[in-house]
């Protein structure tokens, strides 16, 4: 009984918490937008000669997006970042939709570091076969580099995982943020 009594507690506990440690000036608004390309690495699982299931990165597509950081909830340092992104390969295309929060660890005058975690929903539209759609979850890790006061350029490692291995990738982006 005290165990289902803690488990109703526990979330009212939990956003009491966060209330009382947001400023107001944390607040959900645009604080900037970017632009990205890069590659996305997929693999295939394979059998070797011994028998061993394995597999390496075959597949390199080209991928291009955006996003907004709309930005902090509940903390400065945690940012609301929904995006977008479009791969392209020879009779596929794959729109993704994703909402990531990041977590900025390393904030200095001229860079940032960040890591975070989201969902992503992927719509698979080919040429010769049936379109799909599938849910992932998404592990990015970043940095960002000011250029000037409201440009910067930045980098980032997104560990894509879906219920597929064929469907899961590493993407690597490069591109342009601007705002604050």
């Amino acid at each position: 009984m005290r165990v289902r009594s803690a488990i109703k507690v526990f979330p009212l506990v939990i956003l009491m918490t966060l209330a009382v440690n947001c400023n107001q000036a944390e607040a959900i608004g645009f604080e900037g937008l970017g632009v990205k390309a890069g590659v996305d690495l997929t693999r295939h699982q394979a059998v070797d000669v011994m028998g061993q299931v394995g597999g390496e990165f075959d597949s390199a597509r080209f991928a291009y997006g955006g996003y907004l950081d709309l930005g902090s909830i509940f903390t400065s340092k945690l940012h609301l970042v929904p995006g977008g992104d479009m791969i392209l390969e020879s009779n596929l295309k794959i729109f993704t939709m994703n909402l990531d929060a990041v977590f900025f660890f390393h904030d200095s005058e001229s860079t940032k570091g960040y890591a975070g975690a989201g969902i992503g929903t992927h719509l698979y539209r080919a040429e010769l076969g049936p379109n799909d759609t599938k849910i992932s979850l998404n592990l990015p890790l970043g940095f960002q580099k000011k250029l000037g006061s409201a440009l910067a350029w930045f980098g980032e490692l997104k560990l894509i995982i879906a219920d597929d291995e064929s469907d899961s990738s590493f993407r690597f982006s490069v591109g342009f943020r601007l705002g604050k």
